[in-house]
């Protein structure tokens, strides 16, 4: 009877402890469904994620090589025209050469996964920035080669590259928390020169320096727009009837003061 007893003890005391983390645990899990806590997720659960987008890259260089570039001369972006409309979406996932793919495959890797382990939807990061990146060198890039007076296409990565080195860093700066600010300095030391020498227009190079350049203020303004935006349009809603309220409120303060 006294080994029985000896041995419930501790099994009612594991159960008294059990009760007090079962609430704290349930509590973390609700936060990490909440898509709004920023480390809901991990690297390992978009690493397949990842390795598709990059799959998918590849398939496409295999399919545009095997057809004569017919794919990167047709989708490439082309400055201020309305064909080269469609390298907004087509760009990232056409290359010109193996040397060009491999360049790009790598920091692409790097870059998203870091990306993926310090913010949670993550994918929708790289849409806005290859969007406000195509645009921004649609509108004000150079739709010439040095090498030929034919308007010349802009292809590859690179846009997605440096946008998300410039964000990453952006995002470090703006929200000031332990992570992002971490990972802002490890991208600035891995990737820091490679930014400063990208955007550099260089003599005899075919390399889309003004392609690199929007890449990296696309970073920039996507940052600064997801961190520093409402966390919802209902506060901009909900901040509308305060400012009416003021403005009402001192208009009556006006008012009176001109009566008396």
């Amino acid at each position: 009877m006294r080994m029985l007893r000896s041995s419930l003890v501790p099994f009612w005391q594991i159960r008294h402890l059990m009760a007090k983390v079962k609430p704290t645990v349930s509590s973390i899990a609700e936060r990490l469904k909440n898509k709004d806590f920023p480390y809901a997720h991990t690297v390992w659960q978009e690493l397949r994620q990842i390795l598709i987008f990059l799959a998918v890259i590849w398939g496409l260089y295999i399919i545009d090589w095997a057809t004569g570039r017919w794919i990167s001369s047709h989708l490439g972006l082309v400055p201020r025209t309305l064909k080269g409309i469609l390298g907004i979406a087509a760009m990232t996932f056409l290359h010109a050469d193996w040397e060009h793919i491999v360049g790009n495959t790598g920091p692409l890797f790097v870059l998203l996964c870091l990306l993926a382990g310090s913010r949670a939807q993550s994918w929708r990061i790289v849409l806005y920035i290859c969007g406000v990146g195509g645009a921004l060198l649609w509108l004000f890039g150079s739709p010439f080669s040095i090498f030929s007076s034919q308007p010349t296409a802009h292809i590859g990565a690179s846009l997605l590259v440096f946008g998300l080195i410039t964000f990453l860093i952006s995002s470090g700066y703006f929200e000031r928390r332990p992570i992002p600010m971490i990972i802002a300095v490890v991208v600035g030391f891995l990737y820091g020169f490679t930014l400063i020498l990208g955007i550099i227009p260089k003599i005899g190079s075919r390399e889309s320096w003004d392609g690199h350049l929007s890449g990296a203020v696309a970073g920039v303004i996507v940052a600064f727009w997801l961190i520093k935006q409402p966390k919802s349009m209902q506060d901009v809603w909900d901040a509308i009837p305060k400012r009416k309220a003021r403005s009402a409120g001192t208009a009556s303060t006006v008012d009176s003061s001109e009566i008396v």
